[in-house]
């Protein structure tokens, strides 16, 4: 192992954590090419506690950083390494779902179709994602499992009525 290795810690060793409550001015970057910024203060509970947000400035931007999202820290080189955040898509999913969501609640129109356009491309992550969690239950919680099932047969059957809605909706503007 290098000689630079051993002097990265894990945010979960105490030397990591306390480094951690003392990195202001550390460089932030997801992954090893994007730089999220630079720590410009750290939020913990006391001023002896350990740390739960960093807030990180790049230019005139700032954004809160959980602690939870840094991996290693760096004290030599004055560097946090964070996980990077969920897949571009899973973002893209969860857009469409809110541009459904307010295709329905408006009651159709340009809207609503372009909800139901979204609801398309939506669905397959939805799926997957349900059936992970499905698998998952089915493994550790079986009542649960039952309840999430009806709460699944729900959100279809509210999608239905949202669709039905649409529809209603597009043959009015005719």
């Amino acid at each position: 192992m290098a000689a630079h290795e051993e002097r990265r810690f894990a945010r979960s060793s105490p030397v990591g954590a306390y480094w951690l409550r003392n990195c202001q001015g550390f460089e932030v970057r997801e992954g090893r090419r994007r730089r999220l910024g630079v720590v410009s203060e750290v939020r913990a509970h006391s001023p002896f506690g350990h740390a739960y947000a960093l807030v990180v400035r790049k230019r005139r931007r700032e954004r809160t950083l959980a602690v939870e999202r840094v991996l290693i820290v760096d004290p030599e080189q004055k560097l946090l390494l964070a996980r990077r955040t969920p897949s571009a898509t899973r973002h893209r999913a969860a857009a469409s779902a809110n541009l459904a969501a307010r295709g329905a609640r408006s009651g159709g129109g340009a809207l609503g179709r372009a909800a139901v356009a979204s609801g398309r491309f939506a669905w397959p992550a939805l799926r997957r994602t349900a059936a992970r969690l499905a698998a998952e239950l089915r493994r550790h919680a079986p009542a649960v499992r039952v309840v999430l099932l009806h709460a699944a047969a729900a959100g279809v059957a509210l999608g239905r009525e949202a669709e039905r809605l649409v529809r209603r909706s597009r043959a009015s503007d005719v």
